[in-house]
């Protein structure tokens, strides 16, 4: 007893094992796989209920349609309706399934996808064929209807005409009046014989007139024309007054070059008219007609033809204009010793564009005040592009340069 008494007071002491006497959740049976829980009803608990029958999914009636089966939607179409682990359905109905498979497999064999494909190519075909056919059977009548037109008016308008007598060679060749069809009204009594102006059947101008070309020749002509693109003459003036002419064919493609390891190069390949110049080295750059051409002239060759190389090396021919002329401004030594960080460390590339990019972008602020305070109310009147007001600042700065050099040049 005192043992009993001891368990006990443990047990009440501790909560989480009073949860040891609450009975386990009870488990509703499953029954035919119908998407619901088979649950007795309270009024007959010995008997099961009939259930509304539900509609069934546009696949399944598709299904049963498919294999001969009612397709009215109801629960009654289902075919396989089979307990949840045994198969319930007799031998006779088993044997019904197959014979109902057969005749499907027969009346819907399967096909292939090679073979699939090629039966949707084949129609395809016939009926790109069949549209052609019809498309030229009606241009082809429309053109006999033209014709037909054509000739009635001609057959309408033509006076009558006496029947002439044998042409001479000259006669025929001989140069002859053509008669308007507002005039033939006046012409219409016949001429006699010893007038100068002849009168001549539609079939003797036509026996006359020069017999036209075969229409392949012309189109063969026409294929063997060179492009109006390929066969313009483009000019580039080279150092020394050099006149460098090519075509659009001449023009190859721009490779790709980097000289962010390498400025040195880049000055050297950039204009031929400086001493230190390298034919050679540029001549891995661009060769037409078997010159070598400077980076400077490459807006000149890929510029304004109607293609895509241009506009994918912009930029990067802009920064190499822009460190070119910053490189060649000073000595390399003076370069270097302004793009390089206080321990003497060079800048790479991406900063020197940076750089760059800031000067110019100060520069051209101080040509904007300029032009505004120089230029004052007039300023919209020279500093205008298609009616528009310029605001961006490197433009205006482009503006006022050239605006002073061209007054420069007048003074």
């Amino acid at each position: 007893m005192v043992a009993l008494r001891a368990k006990l007071t443990g047990f009440s002491e501790d909560m989480v094992r009073w949860k040891d006497l609450v009975p386990g959740a009870w488990r509703s049976h499953r029954g035919v796989r119908e998407g619901k829980i088979v649950k007795p009803t309270k009024d007959n608990a010995g008997s099961t209920t009939t259930k509304k029958l539900k509609k069934l999914k546009l696949s399944v009636i598709r299904r049963n349609e498919l294999m001969g089966l009612s397709g009215d939607g109801t629960a009654s179409a289902q075919v396989f309706a089979t307990e949840r682990s045994k198969d319930m359905r007799t031998l006779e109905e088993k044997r019904n399934l197959l014979r109902l498979a057969k005749s499907f497999c027969d009346a819907y064999p399967y096909i292939p996808p090679d073979e699939l494909a090629r039966r949707v190519k084949a129609e395809a075909e016939a009926k790109q064929k069949t549209d052609s056919s019809a498309m030229l059977a009606t241009y082809m009548q429309s053109t006999n209807d033209r014709i037909d037109s054509l000739a009635s008016m001609l057959t309408h308008h033509l006076p009558a005409l006496r029947t002439p007598g044998p042409i001479s060679p000259t006669s025929a060749i001989a140069p002859m009046t053509i008669v308007g069809m507002s005039d033939m009204d006046t012409h219409a009594q016949p001429k006699t014989p010893g007038t100068s102006e002849l009168a001549l059947p539609v079939s003797v101008m036509a026996a006359t007139a020069p017999e036209p070309q075969p229409a392949a020749t012309s189109h063969s002509g026409l294929l063997s024309l060179p492009s109006c693109e390929s066969i313009r003459t483009y000019a580039v003036m080279l150092a020394g007054t050099q006149a460098l002419t090519f075509t659009y064919n001449d023009i190859p493609d721009p490779r790709q070059i980097s000289f962010a390891d390498d400025i040195p190069r880049l000055d050297r390949v950039w204009d031929d008219e400086r001493a230190n110049w390298d034919a050679s080295e540029c001549s891995k750059l661009l060769v037409i007609k078997g010159t070598p051409v400077a980076l400077r002239y490459w807006p000149d060759v890929y510029r304004n033809k109607n293609d895509q190389r241009w506009k994918g090396i912009k930029a990067t021919w802009t920064e190499w204009k822009y460190v070119a002329e910053r490189y060649r401004a000073s000595t390399p030594e003076e370069f270097w010793m302004e793009f390089s960080s206080d321990d003497g460390k060079r800048f790479n590339w991406k900063a020197i564009t940076a750089c760059l990019r800031g000067q110019r972008a100060v520069h051209d602020q101080e040509l904007c005040t300029k032009a505004r305070s120089e230029y004052g109310t007039e300023f919209e009147t020279h500093f205008s592009n298609r009616g528009k007001v310029m605001t961006d600042k490197s433009a205006i700065a482009r503006r006022y340069l050239m605006l002073k050099e061209n007054q420069m040049d007048v003074d």
